[in-house]
């Protein structure tokens, strides 16, 4: 509750001493207004550490206790803002809002350990919480030590939370790890006899994978200093694994599909830690087994055991093994010709 007052002090008060003496002055009901009365009295008794005065309107600056009145230019008869306790503001996560209490003197940090207890929002932990005054994704992300006052929030104001994702990025492009892998030996590791990297990058919710390209950590990883999204002239492709039972030891396998860029990362479920792929130049190629289709994504660069592979991890299928399989490519659907064998050295796209 905030309430406008006059009082008459003199330049040797300190804040603190006045908000002694604002407190006795209402306690003797010494004053004519009687919505003033009427406010007072419904929260008479708090003390003044819990009180907070304000110059000229709800968003100016908090008083300080230490700080004496000459300082704050204060003259006889100025009206004083006076905030009593705690209030309300509202936190809003996607389409979700809460009311959360909070005080001009509590910090952010403390405001997200109260976020903590919401169910609703899935109890995010601390650390993965982005706070922001407005809905924009540039918009500046509240830093923990700053306090309700410091941030300019107000009775009433709405917050803004998005989760905070560490995702581990990882790529098998030759054309990267040539470029990369002498500065950043640490990160090199093989799977499937292939050398490979793999960085973690933190990205919101909110983000667009459009954004998580353009993200700086990823730029830098690139050696690059401006947004990513095509390398060699060919486009930049972020796939996401999909997770099978039985096939959790090859997740460095690119079975699964490209995120879109105009999606949000939460749309996709992606859980913090999630292993998401990076390749150049990737495209989807429809295969078909009897009546049953599937999509896969392939790149003009691998070859048809690669695809084979891919094949493999088809549950829809039955993981037919490589050596089993015999690929053709129909080149005349209306004459319903016989497609021609593919070698597994070739090019599917020959």
């Amino acid at each position: 509750m905030h309430t406008t007052i006059t009082v008459d002090l003199n330049d040797e008060k300190n804040v603190a001493a006045l908000k002694e003496a604002i407190l006795a002055f209402h306690a003797n009901n010494n004053y004519s207004d009687t919505k003033v009365h009427l406010a007072i009295k419904e929260r008479f008794g708090i003390l003044p550490k819990e009180q907070t005065l304000r110059l000229n309107s709800t968003f100016g600056l908090a008083l300080e206790d230490d700080q004496t009145m000459d300082i704050y230019k204060i003259k006889d008869g100025q009206t004083i803002l006076l905030s009593l306790g705690e209030f309300q503001i509202v936190v809003r996560y996607g389409m979700k809002r809460h009311s959360v209490n909070v005080k001009d003197t509590d910090t952010v940090a403390i405001l997200k350990e109260r976020i903590v207890k919401i169910k609703e929002f899935g109890n995010i932990p601390p650390e993965k919480q982005a706070l922001r005054r407005s809905n924009r994704p540039d918009g500046n992300i509240l830093e923990n030590s700053k306090t309700m006052n410091d941030c300019l929030i107000v009775n009433g104001a709405t917050v803004f939370l998005s989760f905070i994702f560490t995702i581990k990025v990882e790529t098998q492009e030759p054309l990267i790890i040539e470029a990369m892998k002498d500065k950043m030996k640490d990160k090199v590791l093989m799977k499937n006899n292939m050398e490979t990297i793999v960085f973690t990058i933190e990205v919101e919710g909110t983000d667009s994978v459009a954004t998580l390209k353009k993200n700086r950590n990823f730029a830098l990883f690139l050696l690059a200093r401006k947004p990513v999204t095509r390398i060699d002239g060919k486009p930049v492709t972020l796939t996401l694994i999909r997770i099978f039972s039985k096939f959790r030891s090859l997740l460095n396998n690119t079975f699964g599909f490209p995120l879109e860029d105009t999606k949000a990362m939460e749309e996709y479920v992606i859980e913090d830690g999630q292993i998401v792929l990076f390749s150049i130049g990737e495209f989807q190629t429809n295969v078909k087994y009897g009546k049953k289709s599937f999509l896969v994504d392939v790149k003009d660069t691998d070859t048809v055991a690669t695809l084979k592979r891919r094949i493999e991890n088809i549950e829809q299928f039955g993981n037919i093994p490589s050596e089993k399989q015999i690929l053709s490519k129909q080149r005349n659907i209306s004459r319903k010709r016989r497609g021609e064998v593919l070698d597994n050295d070739s090019d599917p796209m020959d």
